[in-house]
C-alpha cells in the first residue's frame, strides 16, 4: 500500500515538473528576445539537447563549450534512464496532453515500430557526418521552438494589436501610456504551412499509440534510448508480487513493458504510470550493471543491415543536397549579419526559427527553396520584406548553435550584407523624371546620394552595407527599383 502511494504522488510530482518544464520553455522562447536576460541562458533547451549538439558536432567538425550540457544530460541518462522525455522535454508533454483527448483506451498494439527510430537516428548522424543538417528539422526541441516561432507567434501579435486596439483608448484616458503595438511578422506560407503540418501529423499520431512518436519516430529518443539500456537505475517487475493481471502493459504510453513482463530501459521513460497502477506493488527500481538484454524477437544482424541502409541513405542525401541539380536557385540570398560562411552556416543551422522570431522588421524568412535542398528552412533576408535595422543584433544574440555569431553593434554596422543597384529602368527619378528620395531618407548609413541636376539617386558602393531599407521602401510596385545584391 505504501509503495502504491509512493508512486501516485511520483506521478503528480512528474505532472508538476512536466508543467514547469514546459512553461520554463515558453518563458525562455520569449525572453530570447522580450524580457531582461535571466540566470538561465534563454537557449538552455537547446544546450542540454545531445542530439543537437552531437548532428553540429559531425557536421561542423568542432566542439563548443555549450556541449558540456549535452554530455551531463547524457551522463545523468546513464545514471537514471531516458527520464528526459517523460520529465523535460516540452514536445513530450505536448503529446501527453493531446493523447488524453485523441487516445482511446485499448490493449497493446501487435505490431511494433519502435525500431524505426533508431534507424531514423542512424540516417539524421550519417548525413550530418556528411554535412548535411536537414533532418535535425525533426528534432523536438528545434521542431517546437520552430512550430511556435512562425505560428503561433504571428497568431499571438495579431491577437494581441486586435485588443489593443479596442482597449487602447480606454487605457489612454486613464493615463497608461506603456502600451504598444508590435509589427506583424509574415513568414512564407509554404514553409508554414509544412512547418504546421508536421507538428499536426504528429500530434494525430496519437492516435494510433500514445506518444506515438516518442515510441516510434523521435531521433533524440532514439539517441537517449540507446544510451539508457546501459543505465544504472531501472525499474524491473518484481515476480513474486506480480499477479499478471497485465495493467502496466495496458497503461505504459512507451510500450516497455515486454509480454513476459520484463522492462526495456531504453524504452522506458521512466513516467512512473505502470507503478502507480500495480495493485501488488510490484514495480521496483533497483540499481544493475551492465547492458539490457535485447527484447524478444531481436535480430542484430537485421537492425544491423537495416541500420546501415537508413545510415547510407542519408550520405547519398548529403551528396545530391551538394550537387547542383539541388544547389541554391537565386542569386540574391542574403544570410543574416554575422553569420558563418555558407558551408560552416549549414553545418551548424538547425532550423529553430528563433533568429526569425526576433528580426523586428520581418526581413529574416525561412528558405523554401532558394537555398537549395541543403539550405531549406534556413534564415535568410528578404529585403522586400523587411531590411536589416541599422540598431538591431537580436539575430546573433539568440542563435543557439553560432550559425550566426553574436555582434555588438559597432562590428554589426561595420559588417557588409551586399550591395544596393538601382534598376534605372524601373526607378521613378530614373525612367519617369518625378522628384522620389525615399531611398536616400530611408538609408541609414547615408549611401544614396542624390545628385543635380536632376536629383536622381546614386548608390555609393563604399558606404552601402546592403541592408536593404532601401528596397524594402521603395514605392515601386512589384519588385523594387533598387535591389541589393550578395
Amino acid at each position: 500500500m505504501f509503495g502504491n502511494c509512493y508512486a501516485m504522488n511520483l506521478s503528480r510530482v512528474r505532472r508538476i515538473v512536466q508543467i514547469g518544464a514546459f512553461l520554463l520553455f515558453l518563458f525562455l522562447w520569449i525572453n530570447s528576445i522580450s524580457l531582461p536576460p535571466s540566470a538561465i541562458p534563454p537557449d538552455f533547451f537547446f544546450r542540454i539537447d545531445p542530439l543537437l549538439g552531437l548532428g553540429t558536432l559531425l557536421a561542423a567538425r568542432s566542439a563548443s563549450r555549450t556541449m558540456l550540457w549535452a554530455a551531463a544530460l547524457l551522463l545523468l541518462t546513464l545514471i537514471g534512464g531516458r527520464f528526459f522525455c517523460g520529465w523535460v522535454c516540452p514536445l513530450g508533454t505536448v503529446l501527453d496532453f493531446s493523447d488524453k483527448i485523441l487516445h482511446r483506451r485499448e490493449q497493446p498494439s501487435k505490431r511494433d515500430y519502435r525500431f524505426l527510430k533508431y534507424y531514423f537516428l542512424a540516417l539524421v548522424l550519417a548525413s550530418s557526418l556528411f554535412g548535411l543538417t536537414l533532418f535535425l528539422f525533426f528534432d523536438p526541441i528545434s521542431l517546437l521552438s520552430r512550430t511556435l516561432s512562425l505560428i503561433f507567434y504571428p497568431v499571438a501579435v495579431f491577437v494581441g494589436n486586435a485588443l489593443l486596439a479596442l482597449v487602447g483608448p480606454l487605457f489612454t484616458k486613464l493615463g497608461f501610456q506603456w502600451y504598444r503595438f508590435h509589427s506583424q511578422p509574415f513568414f512564407d506560407l509554404r514553409f508554414s504551412v509544412i512547418a504546421l503540418g508536421v507538428v499536426l501529423f504528429i500530434i494525430v499520431l496519437g492516435k494510433v499509440e500514445r506518444r506515438f512518436w516518442c515510441r516510434n519516430l523521435c531521433p533524440l529518443g532514439a539517441l537517449l534510448g540507446f544510451v539508457s539500456r546501459a543505465a544504472l537505475f531501472r525499474r524491473r517487475v518484481n515476480e513474486e508480487r506480480c499477479d499478471h493481471c497485465g495493467l502496466c502493459l495496458r497503461e505504459c504510453p512507451m510500450g516497455a513493458i515486454e509480454k513476459d513482463f520484463h522492462l526495456q530501459p531504453g524504452e522506458c521513460i521512466q513516467c512512473g504510470i505502470c507503478s502507480s497502477v500495480c495493485p501488488g506493488g510490484a514495480i521496483e527500481v533497483r540499481p544493475k550493471l551492465g547492458l539490457a538484454p535485447h527484447p524478444v524477437g531481436y535480430s542484430p544482424s537485421r537492425r544491423l543491415f537495416l541500420s546501415s541502409a537508413a545510415a547510407a541513405v542519408g550520405v547519398v542525401l548529403a551528396f545530391l543536397a551538394k550537387s547542383r541539380g539541388f544547389a541554391a536557385r537565386v542569386d540574391r540570398l542574403l544570410r543574416p549579419p554575422g553569420s558563418l560562411p555558407e558551408k560552416e552556416f549549414l553545418d551548424r543551422c538547425i532550423r529553430c526559427g528563433l533568429c526569425l522570431k526576433a528580426c523586428p522588421t520581418g526581413g529574416l524568412q525561412p528558405a523554401f527553396w532558394e537555398a537549395g535542398l541543403e539550405g531549406f528552412g534556413t534564415p535568410r533576408l528578404v529585403p522586400r520584406r523587411g531590411g536589416c535595422e541599422k540598431e538591431c543584433n537580436l539575430c546573433g544574440t539568440v542563435c543557439p548553435t553560432g550559425a550566426i555569431r553574436p555582434l555588438s553593434l559597432d562590428e554589426k554596422q561595420s559588417i557588409r550584407l551586399g550591395v544596393a543597384i538601382i534598376d534605372r529602368s524601373r526607378c521613378i527619378a530614373w525612367s519617369q523624371g518625378k522628384l522620389c528620395l525615399i531611398c536616400a531618407e530611408v538609408c541609414p548609413y547615408g549611401a544614396v546620394e542624390i545628385r543635380l541636376p536632376f536629383r536622381r539617386p546614386y548608390i555609393l558602393t563604399g558606404e552601402c552595407r546592403g541592408c536593404g531599407l532601401c528596397e524594402q521602401h521603395c514605392p515601386v510596385e512589384g519588385e523594387a527599383a533598387v535591389l541589393v545584391y550578395p
